[in-house]
């Protein structure tokens, strides 16, 4: 964990809606700007395309049964359930009172730079291509650039045994959402 932590407050807010369109009309309503990064899964296949704007999802992507846009400031996230998606708009505002906590990390994807490609050896079939602006050197890594959200640690010491246990059997990270693709 590199960056100082942040406090602040998170803002999510969950939908569901019918298939089809329903994705696109919840995505401009969260109003998320462009350029943004997607991560687009369906069965055999993930891509990450770089958007300037709704109309650059690639052709096929309803076929999608899970994905992610988003940048530096948002995300918005989506799941097939059924006939139906689960969407997701996750934000955070700073506030020195805030009750989480931002802290900045990175998970790194597969394959490492070489011969002009990324390239694992356990992925031997998947070509690996990543939204990635610059020139990697050999032997780089993508990642991507993640926000994790935990509560605050509480002011002072809990007052009885069932808020120590209350106050620890919480999650320590209570939300997550991806910022950026890098190397």
């Amino acid at each position: 964990m590199s960056d100082p932590v942040e406090r602040c407050t998170l803002l999510k807010d969950h939908k569901t809606r019918l298939a089809g369109n329903g994705i696109i009309t919840m995505f401009q309503d969260c109003k998320l700007a462009f350029p943004a990064y997607a991560i687009l899964e369906s069965f055999g296949r993930i891509s990450f395309p770089i958007l300037q704007r709704i109309e650059d999802l690639p052709k096929g992507w309803e076929a999608s049964f899970a994905g992610r846009i988003f940048n530096t400031h948002m995300e918005f996230r989506w799941i097939a359930d059924g006939s139906s998606f689960q969407a997701w708009t996750i934000k955070d505002s700073k506030d020195e009172h805030g009750e989480y906590e931002k802290i900045s990390d990175h998970y790194y994807l597969y394959g490492t730079w070489g011969k002009g490609r990324f390239f694992e050896a356990t992925v031997r079939r998947a070509a690996l291509t990543y939204p990635i602006q610059g020139q990697p050197r050999e032997n780089d890594r993508a990642y991507i650039d993640v926000a994790l959200y935990r509560p605050t640690q509480p002011t002072s010491w809990p007052n009885s045994a069932a808020s120590v246990r209350n106050w620890l059997n919480q999650p320590a990270i209570a939300a997550h959402r991806f910022m950026r693709i890098a190397f």
